[in-house]
Formats: structure tokens, sequence, C-alpha cells
């Protein structure tokens, strides 16, 4: 207290300031924290605080500790997070497009009640296929292709109509041909029973 009152008597106003310079001086600038950010964002791959603050270190040599940085990016809004298997790169846009417009027109047709709709879809499980975590955007979750399988599968396939039923069928290894064909003609046979397309 004594010095900062006889600051204050030598210098007046200004001799309250604190001198620049204090405190440690950053050993990065923005531009460091773009680069991760376009790596996150470019990189088909997952990261977590030792791979970045290696990455870093080896292309911009800036040698941050992964602890720190994990400080950083957190205040960049960049959090530790599951990705997402996707298949997005290997669909036709102009396919897609046509099967949306489709999709659209059966969900019209099913709103007015000219027909029943049914969601199918299949999915697997395998024991290999452990969830992957990387640093990423808070709000946004990283897609990564889907890998090529290996070793035995669960998979599960099954017809939804939303708020009415769900019939699923299990089977050891991938849905084949003949499993699918009799599925479909069972709920042929079904909605044959009950007069509808």
């Amino acid at each position: 207290m004594r010095e900062v009152l006889h600051k204050w008597q030598k210098l007046g106003i200004e001799g309250l300031w604190e001198k620049p310079g204090r405190g440690g001086k950053l050993r990065w600038v923005e531009a460091d924290m773009v680069f991760l950010k376009e790596c996150l964002e470019k990189e088909p791959r997952t990261y977590n605080s030792v791979q970045l603050a290696q990455k870093l270190e080896q292309e911009r040599s800036i040698k941050l500790s992964p602890d720190w940085l994990r400080q950083v990016l957190k205040k960049k809004g960049i959090i530790w997070k599951r990705t997402r298997k996707s298949h997005k790169g290997k669909q036709d846009p102009v396919v897609q497009e046509i099967k949306q417009a489709d999709l659209e027109m059966l969900e019209l047709s099913a709103a007015v009640g000219e027909i029943d709709l049914k969601y199918m879809d299949e999915s697997g499980f395998c024991a290999w296929s452990e969830p992957s975590y990387s640093y990423y955007f808070r709000g946004e979750q990283k897609r990564l292709e889907q890998s090529n399988r290996r070793g035995r599968r669960l998979s599960i396939i099954g017809f939804l109509q939303p708020l009415i039923s769900f019939v699923y069928g299990l089977v050891i290894g991938g849905v084949s041909r003949k499993s699918y064909i009799q599925m479909m003609e069972i709920e042929a046979a079904q909605a044959q029973k009950c007069g509808r397309k």
C-alpha cells in the first residue's frame, strides 16, 4: 500500500498504472490457432491435444504443452468431442436431390392418407468399431468417412411407421439379398391384407 501511495505522490495518476511488459509473453499468435483450425476442418483424421501440440512444434516451431494448448483451444470454442462416421463423400449430389424430391412427394401422400409410408434402414455393429474422439468446434461434429469393415458384424434391418409400428430383424453378418426379400414379402403380405399400397 505504501509503495502505491509513493508512486502516486511521485508520478501522479500515471504512477497507479502497471508498466507494460509485466507477465509472461504469449508464445503463440492468432495465425497459429487459425492454422490448427484449418487442420481440424480439412484433414480427414482425428487429433488429440498431444498431436496438435506436436503439429504446432513441427510445422510452425511453436512449443506449447498439451495442457496449455487445451486451455487455449477451449477459449477458441474448440473442444474434445465424439466424431461421426459418414458416407457423404460417396453420394452423388444429383441423385440425392432426386431421391429427396421423391421422399417429399411420398411424405405428402402419407400426410393426406393416400398411402401408409414406412421407412426402412439397415445398421450394423462391430466390436472393432469403437467411437473416436477429436478436438473440433463447439456445436459441430467432425465427419469421417466410414472405413472398410473387419470381423463379424451384427446387423439390424427395420421398418418404421412413425407413431404406429416398428418391425425389425437381427442377423449375424450382413443383411443378405435373401433376408431383405423375405422382409419385403412379409410387409407386402401385410399391406395386401389391409388393402393398402
